[in-house]
């Protein structure tokens, strides 16, 4: 961790720095004066406490107290601090990368092992990260447990541990457990005693065809933030794209000359290419053209504010979400997400009759088994399996009461 010691009188000196660090930024002026104001506060509150230096403990003190002289959200003083922190050692970091967990040098080779095996597995680059993550949670827990070695761990430590986790990740840190005892590691099965994770597969959600015309319709593309967000919508509802490829798509994998797409999908690191349909391509070229901010950035779609970053994918699920909403489409216990798109768009092909095997082919699944699900909302082809109900017969029909039509 860097030391620094900047004395009281001093800091107006950075302060002033940092915001013309700012504004050459393209930060806006309301974000600037929040900056100004908040680095104000931090100023008033080492004179009330009589601090002479600044130091990232007075920063963390600061964050932790409630001396503002401006109203905010509850992450922005530590945004500030962080940023100005940076700014006094000379760096620029628009997201920070969170310190990796500490483990034993056993764990830790265990642990990569593990993730070795998932690698040659075919596991993708984001569920390994997953992976990592979780089990190097679990481990560090063990650990803060007094626990030094997995291998010779008691069964109702782990428990404990397991217990820890939510229902959605325990099934990582069962797959490890798994791992361990085929692999030689532990010598009972541990991971055969913990509780079942598994949660049924909900329906998946289908908006109409109807429904999707008025969410695109929606879009108003008088302004440069329509005009992002029509191209946005288009390659979610036209081609059932993943938010995360979309916030992901880069100049090079547009093709205008012979209007092509072609990426490689985040999830599954598949190769899916298509034709560029005339309006999405159109709103594309549009967007590019006229509404994207000046950057060199590779990324396509950049957020309208300073500093203009690449897109999230929780930001272009959030731009579904917003015309949705505008367009009064009744969302009750439906997902509302790009992901929702890209269901409605699945079950809408199979409702028309193409093979399943085509939607899946579309849609750039590896599983064969993936679309089954999409399957089951297909309402029409469900009536014509059905089949009729028989009369009852013997003391089922009397305890019915029912009477045999003559």
């Amino acid at each position: 961790m860097s030391v620094y010691n900047i004395p009281r009188g001093s800091m107006q000196k950075y302060i002033d720095s940092l915001l013309e660090q700012l504004r050459s930024k393209a930060y806006s002026k309301g974000s600037i004066t929040n900056y100004r104001l908040m680095l104000k506060s931090l100023c008033r509150f080492m004179e009330t406490h009589c601090v002479d230096t600044y130091s990232s403990a007075v920063g963390r003190a600061f964050v932790a107290s409630d001396d503002r002289i401006v109203t905010c959200s509850k992450a922005f003083p530590g945004t500030v601090i962080r940023r100005f922190e940076d700014h006094i050692q000379g760096k620029w970091q628009l997201k920070r990368t969170k310190e990796p967990v500490l483990l034993s040098e056993q764990h830790e080779h265990i642990l990569a092992e593990y993730l070795a095996k998932a690698v040659s597995d075919g596991n993708s680059g984001s569920t390994v990260g997953k992976k990592r993550k979780l089990c190097g949670k679990f481990l560090n827990y063990l650990e803060q447990m007094s626990c030094r070695d997995i291998c010779c761990t008691k069964t109702e430590l782990i428990f404990k541990v397991y217990a820890q986790f939510g229902r959605s990740d325990r099934y990582a840190i069962k797959h490890f457990l798994k791992y361990l005892y085929k692999n030689g590691n532990m010598r009972i099965g541990i991971h055969a005693l913990l509780p079942h994770s598994h949660q049924p597969q909900p329906l998946p959600t289908a908006y109409s065809e109807e429904e999707i015309r008025e969410l695109e319709d929606a879009v108003e593309t008088s302004t440069e933030l329509g005009i992002r967000d029509y191209s946005i919508i288009l390659l979610a509802t036209r081609y059932g794209l993943r938010a995360c490829d979309i916030a992901k798509l880069r100049f090079n994998e547009i093709n205008f000359e012979t209007y092509h797409i072609k990426l490689i999908q985040q999830k599954t690191g598949v190769v899916w290419e298509r034709e560029l349909l005339p309006e999405a391509g159109d709103a594309l070229q549009n967007y590019i053209s006229h509404a994207r901010p000046a950057s060199d950035s590779d990324y396509v779609f950049l957020s309208t504010l300073a500093p203009c970053r690449r897109m999230t994918a929780e930001g272009v699920s959030s731009c579904v979400r917003r015309y949705l909403r505008k367009a009064d489409i009744d969302t009750t216990g439906k997902k509302s997400g790009a992901h929702a798109m890209r269901s409605s768009f699945a079950s809408s092909m199979i409702n028309n009759g193409y093979d399943p095997v085509i939607v899946r082919e579309i849609l750039g699944h590896k599983d064969p088994e993936a679309i089954r699900h999409y399957a089951r909302i297909n309402i029409g082809k469900l009536r014509e399996c059905a089949i009729p109900v028989p009369e009852p017969q013997g003391l089922f029909a009397s305890f019915l009461g029912w009477e045999a039509k003559k």
